[in-house]
């Protein structure tokens, strides 16, 4: 069976933030910096330097074009000024094979989809993208802290409701 997107007029009607009254945020996910245990950066700074010097020869993996993974990893692209080959998967588990294996560079996952993986060192972790470092890998740096001051990417989740949605059923989801 194949599925398909039904557009409905409601549906059509919801193209920008202001269309959205935001109900409650239920999630937030911290990401690691990773790159498998034989990789030879063992820092956020030997990444970088290695990438600035071999323009367009390191890459990474993400979860899919468009996954948090992806964006994440297309933000400290740009903010490290590097040039780094994007390849997308199917989901994380490909990602945590792939990186652990060495076949890609580094990848940023969600810290709990990663942890054993880090624990059995098969993968090490350089960096969490989040402002303060994650409770399930107090060792680990910021990205800020290893030397990328400002840099912060938080993935959340939510529940939106349509804009007009009256204020008093809001407040009850």
């Amino acid at each position: 069976m194949r599925a398909r997107c039904v557009s409905t007029p409601a549906a059509q009607r919801l193209q920008s933030v202001g269309d959205f009254a935001g109900v409650v945020p239920l999630a937030a996910l911290p990401s690691v910096l990773v790159v498998g245990a034989g990789s030879p950066f063992k820092s956020v700074r030997e990444l970088i330097a290695a990438a600035k010097a071999k323009p367009g020869q390191l890459n990474y993996a993400s979860a899919g074009v468009g996954s948090a993974t992806h964006v994440n990893a297309e933000k400290f692209r740009s903010a490290a000024g590097i040039q780094v080959t994007h390849i997308p998967f199917k989901g994380t588990p490909e990602t945590i094979v792939e990186t652990s294996s060495g076949r890609v560079d580094f990848m940023f996952t969600p810290v709990l989809a990663s942890i054993p993986t880090i624990r059995d060192n098969r993968m090490r972790a350089l960096a969490v993208s989040t402002a303060r470092r994650s409770s399930a890998l107090p060792d680990v740096p910021t990205v800020a802290e290893a030397g990328m001051p400002g840099f912060v990417f938080d993935f959340w989740i939510g529940l939106l409701a349509p804009a007009k949605t009256p204020r008093a059923i809001v407040n009850r989801l």
